[in-house]
């Protein structure tokens, strides 16, 4: 089965500056996407989706497909279907018929691997419909969560089915980590990224750290200088491909 993976990198950023463009590990963020996407066996074509000249400049030096998105679809409102769409209506007639399934690949988090990012097709063509993503480790008791309304806060699950009093009794609640998404081009059309029957590769919380401010940057670094990356990083931060 042809698979396209879509990497949205836009020039601007509201956390960050030019947050694509940041180093980690010596590699632009933008890149560890499209060094995962390369290194990945499932993966047949890819494509980087930008507003912004120099990013496209790093994809036409990695030999992938750009494409440039219309400034509405490059603000910090634009929606992720609505740029999928547009990849899909954009890209070459060629690999639109080819490629029945489509990876989004955020470059804001770095830590997938080729190896995820095969789990996760390989389990997509097993399934008939559906969508796959990965996931990670809810971190917090869901009954912590709170919001306010009118100035007045509540809580946010006001009947919860179950109470956790400890940690070890919410292992099996998970939430989307934001590193892989797989779903098929019929589904992103209808604008719809996830569809029912749903399911999850898990991937541990610190690879699944995902790059929002200036923290999360110092955070991702620190993973990488103490050596906490798995083995099968090294190409990525030395560059070199199979």
């Amino acid at each position: 089965m042809s698979t396209l993976a879509v990497i949205p990198a836009r020039g601007g950023s509201k956390g960050i500056s030019k947050k694509n463009l940041r180093l980690l590990g010596g590699l632009p963020l933008v890149m560890w996407a499209i060094t995962a996407a390369k290194l990945a066996d499932t993966i047949t074509h890819i494509v980087l989706t930008t507003d912004s000249e120099e990013i496209a400049e790093i994809g036409y030096d990695e030999n992938i497909d750009v494409i440039f998105r219309d400034s509405s679809l490059a603000t910090d409102k634009a929606l992720t279907i609505d740029v999928l769409a547009d990849v899909i209506d954009k890209v070459s007639v060629t690999i639109t018929n080819q490629c029945q399934s489509i990876v989004l690949l955020e470059p804001t988090s770095p830590f997938r691997s080729p190896r995820i990012i095969d789990e996760c097709t390989k389990t997509f063509g097993e399934m008939e419909g559906g969508s796959v993503f990965t996931v990670t480790q809810l971190e917090r008791n869901p009954a912590n969560i709170f919001f306010e309304s009118d100035g007045i806060t509540k809580r946010y699950v006001k009947n919860p089915i179950d109470v956790y009093a400890r940690r070890q009794e919410y292992q099996h609640l998970k939430r989307i980590n934001g590193a892989v998404y797989v779903s098929s081009k019929d589904s992103i059309l209808r604008g719809c990224l996830l569809s029912e029957p749903f399911a999850t590769i898990e991937m541990n919380p610190e690879l699944s750290i995902n790059i929002d401010t200036e923290l999360d940057l110092l955070l991702a670094e620190t993973i990488i200088e103490k050596g906490l990356l798995p083995s099968e990083f090294d190409k990525f931060l030395h560059h070199q491909f199979k």
